[in-house]
């Protein structure tokens, strides 16, 4: 990833992501800098990829411009939207002419826009990919949903306690 993110010409941002503020980015993070992005491009939320309204992200598709580079972890971090996903890539990496760079998956590397066989073969399996990541969200949600479900059938009572009102 090193090698090929030094051939590209223009400035190199990156792009991570976690679900929830309880989760930590140090891993993402780490990869993104071993990966040469430097920290001061590095754009991090804290929030679900369902759709791609998220504060940093939008800061980021701000600054991409022709010739940049973009580098992602991997492709669930970029978004969890089967519908959005692929308009927002296609926005990117053909309409921007922006190289995108996929560390754990570099088969969806786009370094070449004009290379029809490389978008080919990349469209194909990002849509694979893609449609595995909404699953994995939908399973989520799902199992979420049935876990609630089966602790208040126990009982489990949800959020704060109540507090006691005074006499008066």
């Amino acid at each position: 990833s090193r090698e090929l993110i030094a051939q590209t010409a223009g400035n190199v941002y990156g792009y991570c992501r976690v679900s929830s503020a309880g989760q930590k980015l140090d891993r993402q993070m780490d990869a993104l800098l071993e990966a040469n992005v430097p920290r001061e491009n590095i754009f991090a939320d804290k929030q679900s990829g369902a759709d791609f309204d998220r504060p940093q992200f939008k800061k980021l598709l701000k600054k991409l411009k022709h010739g940049d580079t973009l580098v992602i972890p991997s492709i669930d971090r970029f978004g969890r939207n089967y519908a959005e996903n692929p308009h927002l890539w296609h926005e990117i990496a053909v309409r921007r002419g922006v190289h995108i760079v996929v560390l754990d998956d570099p088969i969806l590397n786009i370094i070449d826009s004009s290379n029809l066989m490389q978008q080919l073969i990349g469209n194909i399996l990002f849509l694979v990919r893609n449609c595995y990541a909404e699953l994995e969200r939908r399973t989520t949600h799902e199992r979420q949903a049935q876990g609630i479900r089966a602790a208040k059938e126990r009982g489990v009572k949800f959020g704060r306690p109540a507090k006691p009102l005074p006499p008066n």
